[in-house]
């Protein structure tokens, strides 16, 4: 069986189909929903709403396609989550006019994907450097 470690020529394909590929079509459906909004004079929250025959399925899409590529490139795709765990926590926390409670959910998602982040970049570490994280960061062995 071909491992994708063994093959540069694979690794580079899968880095394509996994990484590239999902990104360029997610931009496109993003550009898509923008532009409908424009032309429509919608906001992107309402539009979600009176849509969710193509958000839904777009979005379990796109978390199989996430899930699949955090299988592949985990200490990878766990160092991108940092993006996204700060990027969660600095929308909920200067939101305007948002009430407590939105604000409290936002935080607590951001502290869990930024949990999740740190054991998708511990378990995707190479064997070299896991004592280094196990001593440091998490004081545990597997």
């Amino acid at each position: 069986m071909l491992k994708v470690d063994e093959h540069p020529v694979l690794t580079v394909a899968a880095i394509i189909v996994y990484i590239v590929v999902p990104i360029f079509w997610g931009i496109v459906f993003i550009q898509w929903i923008v532009s409908e909004a424009i032309r429509n004079d919608l906001k992107l929250s309402t539009w979600i709403s009176e849509h969710p025959a193509y958000v839904i399925p777009m979005a379990i899409t796109i978390g199989v396609i996430l899930y699949s590529i955090r299988g592949r490139f985990q200490f990878w795709y766990g160092s991108l989550e940092v993006f996204f765990a700060v990027g969660a926590l600095w929308f909920s926390v200067t939101a305007p006019e948002q009430r407590l409670l939105s604000r409290s959910i936002g935080i607590f998602g951001a502290v869990c994907i930024l949990v999740r982040e740190l054991d998708n970049i511990g378990k995707g570490l190479p064997s070299r450097l896991r004592p280094w994280w196990y001593r440091w960061v998490c004081r545990a062995q597997e």
